[in-house]
């Protein structure tokens, strides 16, 4: 190489470095502005998904028993109600005793539709055309009715509901369907996953008040009753099997003897009604109730213990525990057989879904040891929002194994709310947890002194935490050495 030309090349390379100075500074800030920017984007994203509150998501359809093979074709449709973009990050779908993961893109944009699938391959077989937003779980919907909640990550009941296949939709091929904040039978087969639910085509079964509705026998039947209580007084449960709002104004139930009831108020459609009686008048080795329109009609009448009604066969089972009630099983069940419409259940459910919790023997009681290893683990007495909507209790399992929660008992001070009895199959899994919302408990907690109680079924208190004057929207958590 020559001489010329090497001082050519090192006065280029020092040239070049002269340069690259001012060259990087501008670089550096212009990658600087960039990330700025960026970050700023991200922030704003991450800000404009917003934290739900109760009714901001809801539940819209449901496919629980499609026509043919269940299995992995199941699904539920959900609605961003705000307008701003929902974070679904660590929620939960909540389904009877267990909660199911979610999973896939967890950002459903403002005034838009979601599935959470059980499985997805499975849905767009069936559902080739749609281009929602889907979500991952993994679930199996009970065909027989189930209580359904969407939990967000501080485990917060955002929206819940109990079906049942009385609402319709049962291997038919049909859905589920929100229609005004009534749940009905949608019209179209294999539902409208992605869409609204149109009013329009469910036209003939939209849950509507009618001018002067007349209840046809039957639309309108006697759900739940007690007729020997323990404590308080007599009571009967209405519900309501109809798309109809009906006007109960001068309907009356009488006994086998006489009008017993004059009642009134508005039943909903697919709703309940609870009435008491003012005095025990029904008698208890036997007895029947009548449901009479206020024209004299007779609508709905059950028979129960020892009564003659012609067929004392089947009348419903004569109960001698002024704990239990007769309800029907599922609710609005009847095929003119009392005593296969309805069984005994501790659980008392006025104005609910009927749950049906068995007695256990009186020995299985005296002798059962039950477990000290479930702990209160965490609750919320203080919520921001109304305390009957948004309270929780939180329950953990130290055992090595699953354990049968059949009537345990959730329970404030012994002066305080009544005792909910959890239903019959509850389980917790070994080191696992359960989460009992107030919105189906009842149990509600003071915002000032009160005490939670875990309750076996033998009575025996199994924990009791007692607390004073808790922190406004903040949990009280148990310390890992208990």
């Amino acid at each position: 190489m020559s001489s010329s030309l090497l001082n050519k090349n090192k006065n280029a390379k020092f040239n070049l470095k002269k340069v690259s100075k001012p060259f990087c500074s501008r670089v550096f800030k212009a990658a600087l502005l960039v990330l700025l920017i960026s970050g700023l984007f991200l922030w704003l994203l991450i800000v404009s998904a917003k934290a739900a509150t109760i009714g901001d998501l809801i539940i819209t359809e449901i496919m629980y028993n499609p026509d043919g093979t269940d299995e992995n074709r199941e699904w539920l449709e959900i609605f961003n109600q705000t307008d701003q973009a929902l974070d679904l990050t660590n929620w939960k779908f909540f389904e009877q005793n267990i909660n199911h993961k979610l999973s896939g893109n967890l950002t459903l944009a403002a005034k838009t539709y979601a599935v959470i699938v059980d499985d997805q391959n499975s849905f767009m077989l069936d559902y080739p055309n749609y281009t929602g937003l889907i979500i991952d779980s993994s679930f199996s919907l009970k065909n027989s009715g189930e209580y359904l909640a969407l939990k967000d990550d501080f485990s917060t009941v955002i929206d819940e509901i109990i079906y049942n296949p009385e609402l319709g939709a049962s291997d038919n091929g049909k859905t589920l369907v929100k229609i005004n904040n009534n749940w009905q039978e949608g019209s179209n087969t294999l539902g409208t996953p992605g869409q609204a639910n149109d009013p329009v085509s469910n036209q003939a079964e939209t849950n509507t008040i009618i001018q002067n509705p007349v209840a046809l026998q039957g639309e309108i039947v006697i759900n739940e009753f007690v007729y020997d209580p323990e404590t308080d007084s007599e009571w009967l449960e209405l519900f309501n099997k109809t798309n109809n709002d009906f006007d109960l104004t001068n309907w009356l139930v009488a006994d086998g003897v006489k009008d017993r009831l004059t009642l009134n108020g508005l039943i909903s459609a697919g709703g309940f009604l609870v009435f008491d009686f003012s005095s025990n008048v029904l008698n208890n080795d036997g007895d029947i109730m009548i449901l009479k329109n206020s024209q004299g009609e007779i609508i709905d009448q059950v028979s129960y213990g020892t009564w003659d009604d012609g067929d004392k066969t089947n009348n419903t089972e004569l109960l001698n525990n002024g704990y239990l009630a007769l309800a029907r099983w599922p609710d609005g069940t009847d095929t003119n057989n009392d005593k296969n419409d309805f069984q005994a259940t501790t659980t008392f459910t006025k104005n609910q879904t009927n749950l049906i919790t068995k007695l256990p023997e009186t020995n299985q009681l005296v002798s059962t040891n039950y477990s000290h290893q479930i702990f209160i683990n965490e609750f919320l007495a203080d919520p921001d929002g109304t305390d009957s909507e948004s309270e929780w209790i939180e329950l953990f399992n130290n055992e090595q194994e699953e354990i049968n929660l059949t009537d345990w008992q959730i329970d404030d001070d012994e002066d305080g709310s009544s005792p909910y009895t959890l239903p019959a199959g509850t389980i917790i899994a070994s080191k696992g947890y359960l989460i009992l919302s107030t919105r189906i408990s009842k149990v509600t907690l003071n915002n000032t002194n009160d005490n939670v109680r875990l309750i076996a079924p033998s009575g025996e208190i199994i924990k009791n935490v007692e607390y004073h004057d808790p922190p406004a929207h903040q949990v009280f958590a148990r310390r890992q050495n208990n």
